[in-house]
């Protein structure tokens, strides 16, 4: 990949597409939650996550080396992992016996996640 011109014109582009799709798909889904259908009738709001997705790999090209703060991703990690457990926990009120496990499952999975794309 080229640097240097070619960055300094692409780079805003991506940038302005990520968070102009990540916002899109914040307040669509909001609306589509507020009313159910209000949306979700005309198009799927999930074309904006996908929009997303790829405007992230693409500014993320844009700096290979990337940045690297340990303690603030285990930190994020452990939220995460804590509130995927929780939502778990409260979601999985009918599956008496099988609570914890699913609770472990989710936990460990969020953990290893960030893990593993702090590997790559």
């Amino acid at each position: 990949m080229k640097y240097g011109f070619e960055q300094l014109r692409f780079e805003p582009v991506a940038r302005t597409g990520f968070f102009m799709s990540l916002i899109s798909y914040d307040v669509f889904l909001f609306l589509d939650f507020v009313r159910p259908g209000f949306v979700s009738r005309a198009f799927s709001v999930h074309i904006f996550l996908v929009a997303t997705l790829i405007f992230a790999v693409w500014w993320s090209r844009f700096n290979p080396q990337g940045r690297s703060k340990p303690f603030r991703q285990s930190l994020l990690a452990a939220i995460f992992a804590i509130l995927a457990g929780v939502l778990t926990w409260n979601l999985t009120a009918s599956l008496d016996d099988l609570r914890g496990l699913f609770f472990v499952i989710v936990f460990l999975g969020v953990i290893n996640l960030f893990r593993l794309v702090k590997q790559v």
